[in-house]
């Protein structure tokens, strides 16, 4: 595993473990303020870039909108997780793909994935297909690690 994703995808995990028992995403929370809180994670390399920047801890919104925001932002967090797992396992691009985009600018979820030449193969605006598409590549797979995707 390669330092640098070993690294990032510990952090994520324990940044994952703080936001979901109430604390903040530390080291990926960003900004001060009431309403100006967000979760900031960039990743980029050759194969693999993700740019997430959605908002948390939005103090004065109501209730369902705070729980919409940690839910979107816990999300994100677990996608990148599985990105960057999916990429050190070797099970991030299909055939004839070279790079894959994933960004949430906290209105949408989007991914676009590109072939050798930087030409568009596929995109969208829901992560869904995409969570099935690593779903079955890591079920697909005996070398990898035992990973279970539950996506909400």
């Amino acid at each position: 595993m390669s330092e640098d994703r070993a690294e990032t995808i510990a952090l994520l995990r324990q940044a994952l473990a703080s936001f979901e028992a109430g604390g903040e995403p530390v080291p990926y929370a960003a900004g001060h303020g009431l309403q100006s809180r967000r979760l900031r994670f960039e990743w980029d390399e050759p194969a693999l870039s993700i740019d997430l920047d959605l908002p948390i801890d939005r103090v004065l919104s109501d209730e369902d909108t705070q729980a919409a925001d940690a839910a979107e932002a816990a999300a994100a967090l677990r996608m990148a997780l599985l990105l960057l797992t999916a990429a050190e396992e070797g099970l991030l691009a299909i055939d004839g793909e070279a790079r894959l985009a994933v960004a949430h600018d906290g209105e949408t979820a989007s991914w676009a994935s590109y072939a050798p030449d930087g030409e568009l193969l596929a995109d969208g605006d829901d992560w869904a297909p995409l969570v099935a598409r690593l779903a079955a590549a890591f079920h697909d797979t005996s070398d990898s690690p035992a990973v279970t995707v539950i996506w909400p």
